[in-house]
């Protein structure tokens, strides 16, 4: 019996962190497509090296899996409701490198950022009333999306 609970826990962990890594991957695409655009734009100061995205993102799609695995199988009754937050902003994290890389919109992917956040922050603390871990494992994620803010609008300006 335990068992066969660690197998279900398990598997749900594995799809929940594929499925977020998914949505990276589609946002990857459009990413790739207008990167060698980005390389040659002016941007802020405070831009990392290339190689810091991918690391980052890595960790966070991680994180936005195990999150979404713990309030999936949990019992709280908002449950439903995390999930769709959960989802609506996958959709808006995977879209938002098709305004800044794909067609190269850069105010217009600042607009669809803050909303971005702002669901973001809806799911967050959706995650949290469920599962307090949840909620917390997705701080950085808001910290990471502020910095993209900043990132994105510095782009806008100096180009």
């Amino acid at each position: 019996m335990k068992t066969r609970r660690s197998v279900r826990k398990a598997r749900v962990y594995a799809i929940s962190i594929i499925i977020a890594f998914v949505a990276g991957g589609i946002g990857a695409v459009f990413a790739a497509i207008g990167m060698e655009s980005y390389l040659l734009a002016n941007k802020p100061s405070l831009t990392p090296p290339p190689w810091v995205f991918p690391v980052a993102w890595g960790i966070l799609y991680a994180l936005m899996g195990i999150g979404s695995a713990r309030v999936y199988m949990g019992e709280c009754s908002a449950r439903p409701r995390a999930l769709r937050l959960y989802t609506a902003q996958l959709v808006l994290n995977a879209l938002w490198p098709f305004w800044f890389f794909g067609i190269h919109l850069y105010y217009g992917a600042f607009v669809w950022l803050l909303g971005l956040i702002g669901a973001v922050i809806a799911m967050t603390v959706a995650f949290y009333r469920c599962d307090r871990a949840a909620g917390l494992m997705q701080l950085p994620y808001i910290a990471w999306c502020l910095f993209a803010c900043y990132l994105n609008l510095g782009v806008a300006i100096l180009n």
